[in-house]
């Protein structure tokens, strides 16, 4: 119960502070220019921290797509476990936090639902 409290705080502080930041970044003047074979580009701030934010998560994708495609490259060259072991690691990270929130639940002296 107190768990949930706590994660509903965290949540409403993140999203204070990121309204605040992108308020900040919003009032801030100027901008970034970016210059690419003498072309200048220029962006506000918010413009630039959200075309940041995008990147990463581009590249982050690119990155579980690498792996997807190389355990299916594995799998395609006779290694039947690379496929099931990359399919495998999500179900053992679930399978771990929900072990850590049993163990939470029972030292709290929770009814596990």
């Amino acid at each position: 119960m107190i768990w949930s409290l706590l994660r509903g705080v965290i949540i409403l502080l993140s999203a204070g502070l990121i309204a605040y930041g992108a308020t900040y970044l919003n009032t801030i003047p100027g901008g970034l220019v970016v210059s690419i074979n003498e072309k200048e580009v220029r962006i506000s701030f918010v413009s630039g921290a959200l075309l940041f934010i995008a990147g990463f998560l581009f590249f982050w994708l690119l990155l579980y797509f690498l792996g997807l495609c190389v355990a299916v490259l594995k799998f395609l060259s006779g290694d039947e476990t690379a496929l099931s072991r990359y399919l495998d690691r999500s179900r053992q990270a679930k399978g771990y936090k929900a072990l850590f929130d049993a163990m939470i639940a029972i030292s709290e002296d929770d009814k596990l639902k």
